[in-house]
């Protein structure tokens, strides 16, 4: 069997994490992009603590295991939603 898996350099998680997001977002862009599973008011203390620290954020909602598809249609939402144009590849 081959394959390839790449992914994230950091993934913050456990209780009271939330708390740990302003230290991250410095670090990144300050255009976030909320990833969230069926049930989006679990993300509503990450989009609460955005909120009040006046951070552009923008919440996609995955219903089911992510596809290229999924993948796509979100990078599109949040580029639209942030007006961010990348060049042509």
């Amino acid at each position: 069997m081959k394959f390839e898996f790449a992914t994230v350099d950091r993934i913050i998680f456990g209780a009271g994490k939330v708390s740990e997001i302003l230290s991250v977002i410095p670090t990144c862009n300050q255009n976030i992009c909320v990833v969230t599973g069926k049930n989006i008011i679990r993300a509503e203390p990450v989009t609460k603590q955005l909120e009040r620290e006046n951070i552009d954020f923008v919440t996609i909602q995955v219903d089911t295991e992510p596809t290229v598809e999924n993948v796509n249609i979100g990078v599109k939402s949040a580029l639209d939603s942030f007006l961010v144009r990348l060049p042509p590849f």
